[in-house]
């Protein structure tokens, strides 16, 4: 019997990386937000330079997350 759907395979994988994803959006957010805590507390601008770095990695992060999320939707 053929395979039904050949694409399914690729389908599952982006499903992974859309959900892995996901996990990181939410897990920078609140890295970002223990960072500015942390800067606001001490005044050491090596905390707010990380945390504008995260906040780069998280623009990033959640463009791939919307193309993945995308591409499971409709593929």
């Amino acid at each position: 019997m053929p395979d039904p759907d050949p694409l399914l395979p690729l389908s599952a994988l982006g499903i992974y990386f859309h959900a892995t994803y996901i996990s990181l959006t939410f897990d920078l957010q609140v890295a970002i937000g223990v960072m500015l805590w942390k800067y606001w507390k001490t005044g050491d601008k090596d905390f707010y330079r990380v945390a504008r770095l995260m906040t780069s990695v998280l623009g990033v992060n959640f463009a791939l997350g919307a193309i993945t999320g995308t591409l499971v939707e409709f593929g």
